[in-house]
């Protein structure tokens, strides 16, 4: 039977028992199992800039807040100060109402995809100096997860960003790794996700940091993670707990075999952006079959757990460029990234759902639509700024990209 014709059958399959109850996924060797023993390969989109807004994404305006456009620190500090709290969060809320809807996870579901990775900021769920949690940022996860089970759809929480900050390299501060309240509160908060979560089989795990880049060395971010891992089985013993390795296109080797740690039920996760043809080669596809993959896969045989490339495309290229040194050939780039990774087996989730474009050219959104002019939060007032969240809505003009379509169309079930 054609590989064609077996991912056409798992959509015939998918789409006649939509709504039903999902099987709970678990590891089991170096595969994803469901509980009625079958293999499942995860195939999904990350719903980025959602529930942890990235200005570059979204063509918000951030040189005026002197910060890197990942940093999500300055658009809190605006927001705040110049509306208050509450006004913020309405303004939030109204992105987050548009950013994503039931309609993008019922598209995602009918294009073949079986899985969604939500990026969450600790700040959806808490207020710096404030106790407790906010209930306000629980209904948004709550939605995820119902839309989730009424899809059949896995979902993948993932922490991008905590308390502190992790990551640096200018996504965010690096406090985490210098205090330990931060470290003791995100153990909390993980508890707090898992008891609220334990028991609901659409949620296949929980991805503890986000590109743990500025761990201090690999030793003490395994360490966090062992307290992070705990937090989680006190409440769910059940759900898959994924683990990212430290450095920017961090290696296997950093991560350690998780039976000499007590870990049961992990899989392993790291994020391979192919970099086209004509910009920085060393992370070319060319370079990742030789080398990047190899090394991936020999960890993976003496690890024995499941692989999950948690964020995947292919950068440095405009689209709508002749080719040339920044603009070389994307599709077929991304094309054998997917094909790669579907070679050996290996889940993976496309990064990202939605792209807002000031300038032409990037294949970085599931859906994109093009916005002349950035959003100005330093001077915006209130309603205008209500207004242009609401052009987030995907019913406003956003459209897949057709080079990206194709591509998908060849790896998901039905292509």
């Amino acid at each position: 039977m054609s590989r064609r014709l077996v991912l056409f059958l798992a959509l015939v399959l998918l789409s006649q028992t939509a709504g039903a109850v999902l099987s709970p996924l678990h590891a089991q060797g170096t595969r994803f199992m469901d509980g009625e023993g079958r293999v499942v390969v995860l195939r999904g989109v990350n719903l980025g800039s959602w529930l942890m807004v990235e200005m570059w994404i979204s063509n918000m305006d951030f040189g005026g807040l002197g910060s890197n456009p990942l940093n999500e620190t300055p658009l809190y500090e605006t927001l705040t100060r110049r509306f208050g709290v509450e006004g913020r969060e309405r303004l939030l809320d109204t992105y987050r109402e548009n950013w994503v809807s039931g309609a993008d996870l019922r598209r995602i579901r009918e294009m073949g995809f079986n899985a969604v990775r939500i990026p969450v900021s600790y700040r959806l769920l808490e207020e710096d100096g404030a106790p407790g949690y906010r209930e306000a940022g629980w209904r948004f996860l709550d939605r995820a997860v119902e839309w989730c089970r009424d899809l059949d759809i896995y979902c993948i929480l993932d922490l991008h960003r905590a308390s502190g900050g992790h990551t640096g390299v200018g996504i965010s501060e690096v406090d985490f790794w210098r205090n330990e309240s931060h470290v003791a509160r995100t153990e909390a908060l993980w508890g707090a996700i898992a008891r609220r979560y334990r028991d609901r089989p659409e949620v296949a795990g929980y991805d503890l940091l986000n590109e743990p880049f500025a761990a201090p060395s690999p030793e003490a971010l395994i360490r966090v993670y062992d307290r992070l891992y705990r937090a989680i089985r006190q409440a769910d013993s059940q759900a898959i707990v994924f683990m990212e390795p430290p450095l920017p296109f961090g290696r296997p080797e950093q991560l350690p075999d998780p039976r000499t740690m007590g870990w049961e039920n992990v899989a392993y996760s790291w994020h391979p952006y192919a970099v086209a043809r004509g910009w920085l080669p060393v992370l070319g596809l060319a370079w990742m079959r030789a080398f990047e993959f190899p090394a991936w896969a020999e960890a993976q045989r003496r690890w024995q757990v499941p692989l999950f490339a948690g964020e995947v495309h292919c950068v440095g290229v405009d689209t709508t460029a002749a080719p040339g040194p920044l603009n070389g050939d994307l599709t077929s780039c991304f094309d054998g990234l997917l094909e790669s990774l579907d070679d050996r087996g290996w889940s993976w989730a496309l990064w990202n759902v939605k792209y807002v474009r000031g300038n032409p050219g990037s294949l970085f959104g599931l859906q994109t639509r093009e916005i002349p002019g950035r959003i100005r939060l330093e001077t915006e007032g209130y309603d205008g700024l209500q207004g242009r969240f609401r052009e987030f809505n995907t019913s406003r003009g956003f459209s897949t990209p057709r080079e990206l379509e194709r591509v998908l169309l060849r790896h998901l079930p039905g292509g």
